[in-house]
């Protein structure tokens, strides 16, 4: 299947062809449109996707966001098309929208769009899902939503982390709803993994008071009550102390859908990459004082936690050393790090680095971390080996791009790229010694580097746009007994 480009338009289908049951629209809530230059991050790509599929069937898409960030290349290369409504402005972020602004404002800009007969209603993330969720209560949508930041996985995950709970509360509120209309929605997840963990993480907040609690917390306004927030703070202490309720988790994972967001297969391409190979390393490598025969280990991704940049840190020093300390072998960690107003890293950032200098200073100028956001496709394009150590994901998304390009990746394993990569051949050990081996294995033999690409290029072009919307237009016919 071969999905067309979609074409702009600033409305939904005439009024006489919208309730014909083979045109299907949909109304994509979003907290933001935020895209780094030259690069379609998950918000947008899953925002794609449902455009594309509302398209393929006739159908047009209105965008629904508190504020708009867009790039010039994200307008110029993957803008999705059709209707856009902001709530805010260009300049506000959207949790600062959330504090400020009553939900339902944003509910109401889009009621002239409405209906058709089969309009569905997509939501991803917390604070646009309960702006979706109020609109599928008033006009009785089904309601599609695509958590993929669970605030619950960082609960599970980083006990000590502040975690944001009206996102938690509003989460929380959004899975009730699903499980209490059974026919009228899922929640879209991108792996069995993340559909599990998303259901157990949920069902360990055991009292209805809680969830009434969280449901009134967030009906429309962010401010939240002492009391309120003292129930979450139990209910967090729920999460990662609590018994799981067996019924409710069942509930749970019943509504929930594999369905991996998918990726444009021809834009992080293999042919890309090797058509900007050469200009992108002599750039980078002047920029960074490098010399031209360097080899570059690492990847793309946020300075974060969850990224695990520690560990590549320790699986590079391994590698560097089995090497023999090589004076042309690097490690980029390409992606954004906290910094304060006047630029200096502050933070997990600047925790990496003190780790870099204090515990591995004999490698610390062969580890290159700029900590600003990168074109991932130049970065890409550069690479002679993607590491990726991310404790977990719900998608890995940079991973996904380098695969796609054919770059000869390895990973820590984590249970999501064991299910999605697992009988594939790409590269993935538990053991950061033996990760550091395949590592050093793979530099040594640029033929098997190529070779390996290869199977990189043909496991990631599983997971495009294409087959992401064939896989949607099912699931909107088995679940919602859509026309498709």
């Amino acid at each position: 299947m071969h999905l067309p480009r979609i074409v702009t338009s600033d409305a939904f289908v005439s009024p006489e062809k919208r309730d014909q049951p083979s045109v299907i629209n949909s109304h994509m809530f979003q907290d933001s449109f935020n895209a780094l230059p030259g690069r379609l991050n998950g918000v947008g790509g899953s925002a794609t996707v449902h455009a594309l599929q509302a398209q393929q069937f006739g159908g047009r898409s209105v965008m629904v966001a508190p504020s708009l960030h867009l790039g010039d290349d994200f307008k110029k290369l993957h803008l999705p098309a059709v209707g856009y409504s902001f709530a805010g402005n260009s300049e506000t972020h959207h949790d600062e929208w959330y504090e400020q602004q009553n939900l339902q404002f944003l509910v109401e800009r889009v009621m002239g769009a409405h209906t058709g007969r089969n309009d569905v209603v997509y939501a991803h993330m917390p604070i646009s899902g309960q702006a979706g969720m109020e609109f599928c209560r008033s006009n009785n949508n089904p309601l599609v939503y695509l958590g993929h930041a669970w605030e619950i996985l960082s609960a599970t995950f980083f006990p000590d982390r502040s975690i944001k709970s009206p996102r938690l509360a509003t989460e929380y509120a959004i899975v009730d709803y699903l499980v209490s209309r059974p026919g009228r929605g899922f929640i879209v997840t991108n792996s069995e993994w993340e559909a599990d963990a998303v259901a157990e993480a949920y069902s360990r907040i055991p009292t209805i008071d809680n969830l009434n609690a969280f449901m009134k917390a967030t009906a429309g306004v962010a401010a939240m009550s002492s009391k309120s927030e003292s129930l979450i703070a139990k209910a967090l202490e729920d999460i990662r102390l609590g018994k799981t309720n067996i019924a409710t988790r069942d509930a749970i994972r019943s509504i929930c859908v594999p369905n991996p967001i998918g990726i444009d297969g021809s834009y992080y391409s293999d042919e890309y990459r090797h058509e900007h190979r050469t200009n992108a390393r002599v750039e980078f490598f002047q920029n960074h004082n490098m010399p031209e025969d360097s080899l570059v280990i690492g990847g793309v991704g946020r300075i974060h936690p969850q990224k695990d940049p520690f560990a590549a840190v320790e699986v590079f020093h391994k590698a560097w050393d089995l090497l023999g300390r090589p004076e042309n072998v690097f490690l980029l960690l390409a992606g954004p790090g906290d910094r304060d107003n006047e630029g200096q890293a502050v933070g997990y950032y600047e925790q990496l680095l003190n780790f870099i200098s204090e515990k591995h200073a004999e490698v610390a100028d062969y580890i290159k971390v700029p900590g600003r956001p990168v074109d991932a496709r130049e970065i890409n394009s550069l690479l002679d080996v993607r590491l990726c150590t991310a404790k977990f994901e719900t998608w890995g998304l940079s991973f996904q791009e380098s695969l796609c390009m054919g770059v000869p990746s390895v990973a820590l394993a984590n249970p999501v790229y064991e299910e999605l990569y697992g009988d594939s051949g790409v590269v993935m050990e538990r053991n950061r010694d033996k990760l550091a081996e395949a590592i050093v294995d793979l530099l040594r033999n640029q033929w098997k580097r190529h070779q390996y690409g290869k199977l990189c290029g043909m496991v990631g072009n599983r997971y495009n746009w294409e087959n992401s919307v064939e896989l949607l237009s099912h699931k909107l016919r088995d679940r919602l007994n859509f026309p498709i």
